[in-house]
């Protein structure tokens, strides 16, 4: 017998958390091309650190680079708003903002599959926060790592530039 489904309790699919303010921090980020293949996203994984969805987690993910201005705006002016509610203003990739508590606004809207989904709206400093978490970074860059925002480099990449051409 490969498998016993009687002893096992089925999946119930992705729940998302209710809408609310909640402290979190990044525990995971990864660099890359966005689906369109018109730029370049950071996905941040950010884990509720207290309260009762506390081990939570929910993704966001801000374009750092597209083709389209104001996107790039808006996602940059996200990651400037984790940056300053961690207390890093100038990291050198993103695993330098790993662990550290911020607030967040969850919502939950209607996902593209029609699925409930959450979404995160502001990032702001967390006061009395909970403890950091355990970082799972996919970039190995160190926080003295010289080279620009984006974890380490291939040999045919250039560091994060968000004003060069696509």
């Amino acid at each position: 017998m490969f498998f016993d489904a009687t002893n096992v309790p089925p999946d119930e699919g992705f729940t998302p958390v209710p809408a609310g303010d909640y402290t979190v921090a990044i525990c995971e980020s990864e660099r890359g091309p966005n689906k369109a293949g018109t730029g370049e996203n950071l996905k941040l994984s950010l884990q509720i650190l207290d309260g009762e969805h506390k081990g939570r987690k929910v993704n966001t993910w801000l374009c750092i680079r597209h083709q389209k201005p104001d996107t790039q705006r808006m996602a940059l002016g996200a990651l400037s708003a984790i940056c300053r509610a961690v207390g890093v203003m100038k990291p050198n990739a993103p695993s330098e903002l790993h662990t550290r508590p911020m607030l967040v606004a969850i919502t939950v809207s209607k996902g593209s599959d029609g699925d409930p989904t959450n979404n995160v709206k502001r990032f702001r400093p967390a006061s009395g926060a909970a403890p950091a978490v355990a970082s799972t970074a996919t970039d190995d860059a160190p926080p003295s790592d010289p080279r620009e925002f984006g974890g380490p480099l291939r040999s045919d990449e250039t560091p994060f530039d968000p004003n060069a051409p696509l």
